[in-house]
């Protein structure tokens, strides 16, 4: 027998565009982690130019009663939760990259924020509070999938190294 026909077959079930599937929980922490930070660090920022730079507490960010529709404030800080998310939506398609992870993300993003506001102040019990917090996780997902499946569906170039020829 020739050494070509000891060679295992290649899997072809294991996708040509993202190789193998393997758990890797440290990537999976590591992703967990990024796309939390990177919430925070954008809701600030909205937060900032919304609230002011006087008025931002940590009450901005985990108290619910912070988010209501009977001030100005609580309408600008829904705006900022809603601009935060959709931000949320492209630091999806960075760091995770796969519209099939994207519902994932967003809903363990909120998830966590859930779990920090319960740390903060106790279980949310506003209503718009979970109204505003349903909706950022359904755009995160949703915007976040859809830019993921355009990067998805992009071309691949077929050219050979150092020569503009296509194959």
């Amino acid at each position: 027998m020739s050494e070509k026909s000891k060679e295992k077959p290649k899997d072809v079930s294991s996708g040509t565009f993202y190789g193998g599937v393997s758990f890797d929980p440290l990537l999976t922490i590591g992703q967990i982690l990024t796309m939390q930070c990177l919430f925070y660090l954008s809701l600030a920022a909205f937060l900032k130019v919304t609230v002011g730079f006087e008025g931002l507490t940590l009450g901005e960010f985990f108290d619910s009663e912070a988010i209501t529709t009977s001030t100005t404030k609580g309408w600008l800080t829904i705006g900022a939760f809603c601009c935060a998310a959709f931000t949320g939506s492209g630091f999806l398609c960075v760091v995770i990259g796969r519209a099939k992870k994207c519902l994932d993300f967003a809903a363990t993003v909120h998830i966590l924020h859930l779990i920090n506001c319960t740390v903060f102040g106790g279980v949310p019990l506003r209503v718009t509070w979970w109204v505003v917090t349903v909706i950022n996780v359904g755009v995160m997902a949703i915007v976040g999938e859809c830019l993921c499946f355009q990067r998805e569906l992009r071309e691949i170039p077929l050219t050979r190294r150092g020569s503009q020829q296509e194959l």
